[in-house]
């Protein structure tokens, strides 16, 4: 069987941000500190990575406020937000975002565990303490052990980016055919 070749495209870093872009992702805020030391970011780097233990890997910008913010508390929250969170993630994608109480005040929960400042009425929420910490690029990937889970409202529908906006997730496909 022949096969037809694929375009290739010189990598560029514009190529690559179009690339990635039709990957559809969930999109989270990121969180360390409370009250006065609180701090939040949206992402939408976020990846599953072990069971035993619980491992949860994020991705930072390497020279943002959050890594180092990351680094000197050891813990961090994870909320995945709701399609209903969209002007809360525009909110933290912006580089002049609320931070301290102005922070906590707009995301309104702490996790019982860590401590740190988590999103209310998130679709689920992580409390994480850092395991490791690798290089990558401009960015710093984080893994955090999970070391709390907060179940959110079961009907909620996830917050979702892709090709540039914000999507929702349409109806099942069917697997069995």
């Amino acid at each position: 069987m022949d096969q037809t070749p694929i375009a290739v495209a010189a990598p560029d870093a514009a190529g690559f941000r179009r690339a990635m872009g039709l990957f559809p992702t969930g999109v989270s805020i990121v969180t360390t500190g409370s009250g006065d030391s609180t701090s939040a970011l949206t992402i939408n780097a976020v990846t599953a990575v072990s069971l035993d233990p619980l491992l949860v890997l994020v991705s930072i910008g390497a020279t943002g406020r959050m890594r180092f913010r990351i680094e000197a508390e050891s813990v961090f929250g994870l909320s995945m937000l709701t399609d209903r969170q969209a002007g809360l993630c525009r909110t933290f994608a912006r580089s002049d975002r609320p931070e301290g109480t102005a922070a906590t005040h707009l995301l309104g929960a702490t996790g019982p565990v860590s401590g740190v400042t988590l999103v209310e009425d998130a679709l689920t929420a992580l409390e994480c303490r850092v395991h490791d910490r690798v290089d990558g690029g401009d960015h710093v990937l984080f893994l955090g052990r999970v070391v709390a889970i907060h179940d959110g409202e079961n009907s909620a529908r996830p917050l979702v980016f892709h090709r540039g906006r914000y999507v929702r997730i349409g109806l099942p496909l069917r697997t069995d055919q």
